[in-house]
């Protein structure tokens, strides 16, 4: 007996599901007990309407919701199960509707990164309208104490009447991108030997032209 072994499908959950009780009137997910108006004294135990089940003494007990033979709070109360089915669907309903609202929202956001990007293309007057306040922001900087970036915004929206925000950086790798934006590339050392002598590779210098 204490050896037998219990597989895992064999076993069920039991879930906790809360249901709300008025302990005056006791009825089931309409109010909480602070905010019930009831005057009339209930019973739990014999569904009294003359006495509350602390002064009840029947022997046989009742229920307040449909009058069959068991205490109105016991958990084998057909209204009671009900209530709980019903709220244990509701919950389902609402998991599943929130389930699909992220999948429609990953799905939305899956299609939106496959689609093609598209490219900007500016024309000519358009690099020189954008290069312009690069360059005037750099000059300025350089003379004013004001940084590089407050006077970039400052010339965009004079310019371009667009509020926008970008972090400090060196103006001076900026303005080096606009003048030179692909250096060429350093000369490579060429061999020079020595006059006079048989050439080996210990006798073998670098000039760097």
């Amino acid at each position: 007996m204490f050896n037998s072994k219990i597989s895992p499908s064999q076993i069920d959950l039991e879930r906790y599901t809360h249901i709300m009780i008025c302990y005056k009137c006791y009825k089931y997910e309409d109010h909480a007990t602070y905010q019930c108006t009831s005057t009339t004294p209930r019973c739990s135990e014999y569904a009294s309407h003359q006495h509350t089940h602390k002064q009840c003494n029947s022997p046989t007990k009742k229920c307040l919701n449909h009058n069959q033979q068991h205490r109105t709070l016991a958990a084998t109360c057909p209204c009671r199960k009900q209530v709980i089915h019903q709220k244990n669907e509701n919950q389902k309903f609402t998991r599943r509707r929130k389930n699909s609202i992220y999948l429609d929202i990953a799905k939305t956001a899956i299609q939106q990164m496959n689609q093609p990007t598209s490219t900007l293309t500016l024309s000519s007057n358009t690099h020189i309208k954008l290069a312009a306040p690069v360059i005037e922001a750099h000059i300025a900087s350089l003379a004013k104490t004001e940084s590089y970036g407050s006077i970039l915004l400052k010339s965009l929206k004079r310019n371009f009447n667009r509020d926008t925000s970008f972090p400090d950086r060196d103006s001076q790798k900026i303005f080096k991108l606009f003048i030179n934006p692909s250096p060429e590339p350093a000369p490579l050392a060429t061999p020079k030997t020595n006059t006079g002598t048989t050439s080996t590779h210990h006798d073998m210098e670098l000039e760097l032209s």
